[in-house]
């Protein structure tokens, strides 16, 4: 989704929940889990998903753009507090 993001628009706006960190893992790495966690029994009662790394949102689509020869652009938005 972030490489869609980062395709389609030339600026996103960055709501204060982007400063959070996340864990990023790639669609074909949740298929792989996903068959290898269906196929035995007790595999699915603790698995980790996510990737060992964190960034924040704006910083990932920066990293994902450079990845792709786009330059992503993301500005902070103040809250609709």
């Amino acid at each position: 989704m972030l490489r869609l993001l980062v395709e389609r628009l030339p600026a996103m706006l960055s709501p204060a929940w982007t400063a959070t960190r996340m864990q990023p893992i790639a669609l074909d790495d949740v298929v792989a889990l996903l068959r290898f966690v269906l196929g035995r029994a007790g595999a699915s009662a603790r698995t980790t998903t996510s990737a060992p790394g964190r960034a924040q949102l704006p910083r990932a689509a920066r990293l994902t753009g450079s990845l792709l020869g786009h330059r992503a652009r993301c500005s902070p938005c103040p809250s609709s507090r």
